[in-house]
């Protein structure tokens, strides 16, 4: 219990007012934490949609890019043959 002096009187404070302030903090607290956890909630489904999404096209790219190394060799190959023919048919040209 607390006492307190107001000019001539003298008033009681029980510790339940201060545990009444307490609690009332403690629900707003509790009220913004779950307001906070409600937008995390949010956030990491559009993040996971997005990272989906970024995993797609990096697959893509990938195989776009192993198709095009693939296609590099194809022309490689295709070079040295027409090298040889030329070179059969006309063995003074290189």
């Amino acid at each position: 219990m607390l006492w307190s002096r107001d000019d001539s009187t003298l008033t009681l404070q029980t510790p339940m007012e201060t545990s009444d302030i307490t609690v009332a903090i403690l629900r707003d607290i509790r009220d913004e934490i779950r307001t906070t956890n409600s937008r995390l909630d949010h956030l990491e489904g559009n993040l996971t949609s997005e990272i989906l999404g970024l995993r797609g096209d990096f697959i893509a790219t990938r195989e776009l890019l192993v198709g095009r190394r693939d296609l590099q060799r194809r022309v490689e190959v295709c070079e040295r043959e027409i090298v040889e023919i030329k070179q059969r048919l006309d063995p003074t040209s290189t």
